[in-house]
């Protein structure tokens, strides 16, 4: 999967009509709506290495560390400083209120995680794309 297809699966850019913006939006009638982060070019260093600009919401970020299993405190903290790095900002929070990041396997043994009242959620690869996954962390 890309960013086009979590594009669409967060916000149904590309016609997902089960998709976490429009669960969020029934389930709360009307009062929790998910709006995607604006488009954002890099501000700092363009480092060359395959991390982009936010484009309606979505980006990706490259870090330097191989992904270990059960390090993923350690690649959280990497993408987060790179983030800080690449827009400029104090905290990924800046850019938006619910920030989701999608690691790829083997960085740690579940399925995702979240901490109550925290602006980050963690998926395990694929399930960056699973509405249940999404419902559940970022309710917490």
């Amino acid at each position: 999967w890309g960013m086009d297809d979590l594009r669409n699966f967060v916000f149904g850019t590309n016609g997902d009509v089960a998709n976490l913006k429009q669960q969020y939006d029934a389930c709360s009638y009307g009062q929790l709506r998910l709006v995607s982060a604006g488009n954002r070019a890099i501000t700092g260093t363009n480092p060359g290495d395959g991390s982009t600009s936010i484009q309606d919401g979505v980006v990706t970020i490259k870090i330097d560390r191989r992904v270990v299993q059960n390090e993923d405190t350690q690649v959280n903290n990497a993408v987060t400083n790179k983030i800080k790095s690449l827009f400029g900002v104090n905290s990924p929070s800046d850019i938006a209120e619910h920030v989701m990041y999608c690691h790829p396997d083997g960085t740690f043994g579940g399925i995702a995680y979240a901490y109550i009242g925290s602006w980050n959620s963690v998926y395990k690869n694929q399930w960056c794309n699973y509405l249940s996954g999404q419902m559940h962390e970022i309710g917490h």
